[in-house]
């Protein structure tokens, strides 16, 4: 009988005859024994020799036979009886439910595990005897399978953290008769350091000028990293940096770092520098190409000669040459060109200066030593530069 029997289940009838007449054929029934126990549960049988289920406390698991023993007594005198015994199988019955164990199931993997690799095992167990569980992920996964018979989780397919970082999966698990559960299973995907930092772009072009100040921006380099856990990117100048005119911040930004030798007249023009950003284990490259522009930061010189006299005859003619007299200049291009000036002394207009060769002719009516017998003029020098430098004061003494 099946182990989930209902109270007043029929078992069978116990047929026993007897042949005498009167008192001595009527029959009693009773049970002796269960098991070897004085006990008559968990049955009952009435005096007709019926025998049924007096409880509902058969159990499969614990007990698969149950030995009745009967003893049947007539009422003659002697009083004669006789014994039977009967055997009661337990059938199975689906009562249980599987039941996971060390539930909630929590997994972590690299995102560089091989495909076929084992993740963890699932285990559910079946109180009912012979029940064999069989498990199933629901909804099925094209990135992770499970055997059904021994509950091994593997990897099917391609793991990336930076495109999913947690699943939540479902696994159920269904006994030969039907019943089911389900459990929740959580796999974190680790990050592996396999992006490699790329600058955007990989060449860069920036022109400062020779006078900007000590942190000046110069530009801004920016490196990109997929790895999402490892965003902390280092950037380093690796070559290209003579005398440390720059320096990069943590952020990329290239930086003055010294002004000494940014000196466009008399150090480098133009600077390559390899940038370098690295993450934990990779790094890019990037190109930055820097172009010091020219700053008029020098005045024209007539240096310590800023004074000379000069004799001439009076009767010397329009366009003699007097003297020529020549500034220098640092600067390059039109910075250190160099233009003169008659800036002061010449109020008759005698004389005049080349303003690119610096000579000093002498122009106009002639020169009449009874009159005036000696002129000083100022020469002025002026550079070419967009803010020109000028020099004033080379002073000509002029004698007749």
């Amino acid at each position: 009988m099946p182990e989930n029997s209902p109270i007043s289940t029929n078992i069978g009838f116990v047929n026993c005859t007897d042949s005498d007449s009167g008192n001595g054929g009527v029959l009693s029934y009773a049970i002796v024994s269960v098991n070897g126990v004085a006990t008559t549960m968990p049955f009952i049988i009435d005096a007709t020799g019926k025998l049924d289920l007096n409880t509902a406390s058969l159990d499969y698991e614990t007990e698969k036979l149950k030995k009745v023993v009967i003893v049947v007594t007539d009422r003659g005198t002697p009083a004669l009886s006789g014994t039977a015994t009967i055997n009661v199988v337990i059938t199975d019955f689906n009562e249980y439910t599987p039941v996971f164990t060390n539930t909630p199931y929590n997994v972590a993997v690299l995102e560089s595990t091989s495909i076929g690799a084992s993740l963890a095992v699932i285990k559910a167990t079946d109180v009912d005897t012979d029940d064999t569980v069989i498990y199933s992920l629901n909804p099925a996964s094209s990135v992770f399978g499970l055997d059904a018979v021994t509950g091994i989780l593997y990897l099917s397919g391609l793991l990336d953290r930076e495109t999913v970082s947690v699943y939540s999966l479902t696994v159920n698990a269904v006994d030969n008769g039907g019943k089911s559960s389900s459990a929740g299973i959580t796999i974190t995907v680790n990050n592996v350091n396999d992006g490699v930092p790329v600058f955007s772009p990989a060449v860069y072009i920036a022109t400062i000028n020779e006078n900007d100040a000590f942190g000046t921006l110069v530009t801004t380099v920016t490196a990109y990293d997929s790895d999402t856990d490892n965003t902390t990117l280092a950037y380093s100048i690796n070559s290209g940096n003579g005398d440390s005119v720059f320096r990069i911040e943590n952020s990329g930004k290239i930086v003055v770092n010294n002004v000494v030798n940014l000196n466009y007249d008399s150090n480098v023009k133009s600077y390559s520098l390899v940038v370098h950003c690295s993450d934990t284990s990779n790094i890019a490259t990037a190109t930055v190409v820097i172009s010091v522009s020219n700053y008029n930061d020098h005045a024209p010189s007539f240096g310590s000669d800023t004074s000379s006299t000069k004799h001439i005859p009076e009767n010397s003619l329009s366009g003699t040459s007097i003297v020529t007299v020549a500034a220098t200049d640092a600067d390059h291009g039109n910075d250190g060109k160099i233009t003169y000036f008659i800036t002061a002394g010449n109020a008759a207009n005698l004389f005049a200066v080349h303003p690119t060769s610096g000579e000093v002719t002498l122009v106009g009516q002639s020169l009449n030593a009874e009159g005036t017998t000696s002129y000083t003029i100022t020469i002025t020098a002026r550079d070419g530069g967009t803010n020109p430098s000028v020099w004033f004061g080379y002073y000509l003494c002029l004698v007749l």
